[in-house]
């Protein structure tokens, strides 16, 4: 499954970048985060409760920074698993100046097992892409509010 998207933000790269990477950012703008706990560098255990359809339960996994190039670009493999199977997926943030504004270009892949792979596109394009979205809104708002 492709990932893709593109989110405008009012502040410059430097500062999202600096956001992008906070973990009390992060652990309150991911959707359904119950615990999030850095256990290295660029390494962060996450449980979250999430639903695909009628499908819903604890997600486990790991979230690891895997490339930096601050603040022009992010790579990221994020893991998890739960009741109704598995889920992995690589993606790529890129923040671009836009006139001292900032847009995010996120583009990446996901793959599920178990259920959740039954259910195909039809339901996780769209619950994927509102998890994304709603991480997106609150982080525009932890940046771009005074």
């Amino acid at each position: 499954m492709k990932i893709e998207g593109r989110y405008s933000f009012f502040s410059g790269p430097e500062l999202v970048w600096a956001r992008l990477l906070e973990t009390e950012i992060l652990a309150g703008c991911i959707p359904g985060c119950r615990e999030f706990t850095a256990v290295a560098e660029d390494v962060f255990e996450v449980e979250i409760n999430a639903g695909f359809g009628a499908i819903s339960g604890t997600f486990n996994g790991t979230i690891k920074v895997i490339e930096r190039d601050a603040p022009r670009s992010l790579r990221m493999i994020v893991e998890g698993k739960g009741p109704a199977g598995e889920l992995s997926g690589d993606a790529l943030l890129t923040l671009h100046n836009v006139g001292g504004a900032t847009e995010i270009e996120l583009a990446g892949d996901a793959q599920a097992t178990g259920i959740l792979a039954r259910l195909g596109q039809r339901l996780m394009d769209p619950a994927s892409k509102l998890m994304i979205d709603k991480f997106f809104d609150c982080l525009r708002e932890k940046v771009d509010t005074p």
